[in-house]
């Protein structure tokens, strides 16, 4: 374990999560958590399906000025795609960073308190430093 970390008993830092207060255990949430590095961030997202945790994703964000203050970042993640079928469910987002965009893509084809199926989860950097990209089009 880093200095760091024992000195303020944590790696990473909270920065998002959709969990409802009170729905621990059954309920499907998301959260991300960002760790501050040279020239940028660690940015972890991970999927909770239910009681057992099932898939988490990392990348790196560049971020050199570091912009981003971690105690005080807004992280909203946006939904460009989203599709739902009977035997799968899909979408991807997307994330504003201080110099492009995160984009989340999600795919399961498992549901709920099944065995069955599969989940997939990726996270991809895309640089855009002007924030060109508006809307559901790029450019």
């Amino acid at each position: 374990m880093s200095e760091e970390a024992k000195a303020t008993g944590k790696f990473w830092t909270l920065v998002w999560s959709n969990r409802q207060k009170g729905s621990y255990l059954l309920s499907n949430y998301e959260t991300t958590h960002i760790k501050s590095l040279p020239n940028g961030w660690l940015l972890r997202h991970r999927f909770m399906g239910g009681k057992y945790f099932t898939r988490s994703s990392i990348i790196f964000v560049p971020d050199p000025a570091h912009t981003w203050e971690a105690d005080h970042i807004e992280v909203q993640w946006e939904r460009i795609y989203s599709r739902k079928t009977p035997n799968h469910v899909e979408y991807t987002n997307r994330l504003k960073t201080p110099q492009g965009w995160v984009i989340k893509e999600f795919f399961s084809t498992k549901r709920s308190a099944s065995k069955e199926g599969t989940t997939c989860l990726s996270l991809t950097y895309f640089e855009d430093k002007d924030h060109q990209w508006v809307g559901v089009r790029l450019f």
